[in-house]
């Protein structure tokens, strides 16, 4: 590897789930003393207004209306690979952004970019006589097409099938690795559960069910699905609300009444929470489920938007390791179902933890470096 290498990686704020494994290889990245690394939202930087508008527009995804132009928008997107017919009818959008990326790369000069969300105007910089090797983390279990880039040198993966699809639409075995999603270390470490009870004021004894909103708070019904859960007495209920703050506002409301439940707002210990709990209620992020993994603990996927989303979920409950419900009486009667049921927890929490892949963030940033100096090393 030569003296100093700078590594560019190229994230997005649509859901937090792409931030987050920017920032985990970031921190892979940091134990390297000869490696710069930046993070760059492309979309931010240059459409600051319309980003979030984007943003916004992800959020309504989880409305009514908003589904079912997700869902045009994810499954058009699907065969829309590099070089397809689809590709080029969308070459206004696949070059978006294109001059921030142009900008940024001439001032920061990288040897090597990273792409955690599919940037489009990335698939361009070859014809604008840049020569820099490129790398793809796709942060789901499924993957539309606009992940797949024919001049990527590697895509790291979470699952063979997505090897099987990009194989399918003309990439090659090579230009795909087996890695799992990255997320931060803290989530391998071993904990002491006892401590953690005691943190958060709960009983050792009782099952825990751990529902969590998402970063944004956008699982819907939280506050009814927390009493119904909690009114269960040999349940413990711990909710994250996320940054939403109205969330927060009406299931605190419950503490009066139920002396099971606990509630927080944003929470920067999930693998903490995750540590002690027996079974999580979440929405079907790659993160999300990837972190559950990890900690051996079952899923209850509620209410999943068409995209990753569904893909996500449905990837899981056909590896018995999640349940897709639909409505809060298919959630109870589940979350009961599983805690209750004699080796049915065991065997989920078994299941699950075969869908883990230990310190990803750890392989694709060693795989990264050895990658791009053999690219160099060709150049020459």
């Amino acid at each position: 590897m030569k003296n100093q290498k700078k590594v560019l990686i190229l994230t997005a704020p649509f859901g937090s789930g792409h931030l987050q494994v920017s920032s985990s290889l970031t921190e892979e990245f940091s134990k390297y003393e000869n490696v710069i690394v930046e993070e760059y939202d492309l979309y931010s930087e240059e459409f600051p207004t319309l980003s979030k508008t984007i943003q916004k527009a992800y959020l309504k995804s989880y409305k009514p209306i908003g589904k079912d132009v997700y869902r045009m928008l994810y499954y058009g997107s699907s065969y829309a690979v590099h070089d397809s017919f689809q590709a080029k009818i969308l070459k206004p959008y696949l070059e978006f952004g294109m001059r921030s990326l142009r900008n940024k790369i001439e001032s920061f000069n990288p040897d090597a970019i990273i792409s955690v969300f599919p940037v489009t105007s990335l698939y361009t910089l070859e014809d604008k006589g840049f020569k820099i090797p490129i790398y793809t983390v796709i942060t789901d279990y499924y993957a539309s097409g606009l992940w797949l880039y024919k001049g990527a040198r590697r895509h790291y993966v979470a699952n063979n099938r997505m090897v099987a699809w990009g194989v399918a639409n003309g990439l090659t075995q090579s230009q795909f690795m087996l890695t799992g999603i990255p997320v931060h270390g803290k989530f391998y470490k071993e904990l002491n559960r006892q401590e953690i009870y005691k943190k958060y004021g709960l009983d050792p004894q009782k099952r825990t069910v751990l529902v969590a909103a998402g970063a944004h708070g956008v699982v819907s019904h939280v506050d009814e699905i927390a009493a119904r859960l909690a009114s269960q007495p040999q349940i413990q209920v711990i909710v994250v609300c996320g940054n939403n703050t109205k969330l927060y506002d009406q299931v605190i409301q419950l503490l009066d009444e139920y002396e099971n439940l606990k509630v927080l707002g944003y929470c920067q210990e999930m693998h903490e929470l995750l540590s002690i709990a027996d079974l999580m209620v979440t929405k079907p992020g790659g993160i999300s489920l990837t972190e559950a993994a990890i900690k051996g603990v079952p899923v209850i996927l509620y209410n999943p938007v068409y995209g990753q989303e569904l893909e996500n979920a449905k990837y899981f409950s056909d590896k018995n390791a999640a349940v897709i419900v639909t409505s809060e009486a298919e959630l109870i009667y589940h979350v009961l179902i599983i805690l209750n049921e004699d080796g049915l927890l065991d065997e989920m929490k078994c299941n699950i933890k075969q869908l883990a892949r230990a310190y990803s963030a750890k392989t694709i940033v060693e795989d990264v470096l050895k990658d791009s100096d053999e690219y160099y090393e060709q150049q020459l």
